[in-house]
């Protein structure tokens, strides 16, 4: 069912600009975490308004070095009056239409990149995960998003794996963490962390996977291990923070308001509404 929040593209793109008042922040939250729609359009404002940011100068500057062929085309004369104004009109307008060129391509990969981040994600249903590592009843984490509840493990990752022995490893662990095949996963991923200390990704899914057949403690310490490594890793937090729920609720309370005061938007919107929810 297509999303009918009011005015949303605008609110979205106030969102990212953080220009919305508390209240309408709290109020979009709420809505975009159930809404695949806005969830989708917020991701992709995001990653354009980046892109825009640290190359949006090269992409509008005006002041474009025409080569040599098209500059000697443009510069004969002609006789043809209609052929001139097109020649007068491309010296004027050519380099913005490059630049607009630019962009379009742009928002074309946004929109590829999202379609194969859902496609991966999946609708996975939120539970917890007996020892065979399948899904049982509702872990106490709460319902959350898919992408919440199991980061995505990107294909292309396994190119930074020079040792082909190693990359076949990789790959079977990350089909086994894909398919929520957590107990075939581990000893994998195990192996993995021991060969490859450059790869500090590899703790965050060996974390989800404790997590997922109910060991948080062992989760905890695997999850903090990254946290420390990499303190801005925000779901490296979230995850620490969901293995910390059970026996030290004030430490992840702790976390949870560090990812809503500093956290990657999707992390941020669902840690407020968890500290809201404790």
């Amino acid at each position: 069912m297509p999303c009918t929040y009011e005015d949303r593209l605008e609110i979205i793109a106030a969102y990212v600009r953080h220009q919305l008042p508390e209240q309408a922040q709290e109020s979009f939250e709420e809505h975009y975490l159930g809404c695949d729609e806005c969830g989708r359009d917020l991701l992709l404002m995001e990653k354009t308004a980046l892109v825009m940011k640290r190359h949006g100068d090269l992409i509008f500057q005006r002041r474009h070095r025409t080569p040599a062929f098209l500059r000697n085309f443009l510069h004969r004369k002609t006789h043809d009056s209609i052929g001139a104004l097109a020649v007068h009109w491309l010296r004027a307008h050519g380099p913005a239409l490059a630049g607009y060129a630019v962009l379009v391509l742009i928002l074309g990969a946004g929109y590829f990149w999202l379609d194969r981040y859902q496609h991966t994600a999946g609708d996975e249903s939120s539970g917890q995960y007996d020892e065979a590592g399948t899904a049982g009843p509702s872990f106490s984490a709460g319902q959350t998003p898919a992408h919440l509840r199991q980061p995505e493990w990107p294909a292309s990752s396994v190119a930074g794996v020079p040792d082909p022995a190693l990359a076949q490893m990789w790959e079977e662990a990350r089909q086994a963490y894909e398919k929520q095949q957590y107990q075939q996963a581990l000893p994998l991923l195990a192996s993995l962390v021991q060969a490859l200390p450059d790869q500090p990704r590899l703790l965050l899914f060996q974390g989800v996977s404790l997590l997922r057949i109910g060991k948080p403690e062992a989760a905890r310490a695997v999850l903090h291990d990254l946290v420390q490594r990499q303190p801005d890793d925000s779901a490296a937090q979230w995850f620490l923070a969901e293995s910390c729920l059970e026996q030290d609720p004030d430490q992840a309370q702790l976390l949870y308001e560090q990812l809503a005061a500093r956290g990657d938007s999707l992390y941020r919107a669902a840690a407020r509404q968890r500290i809201h929810r404790h």
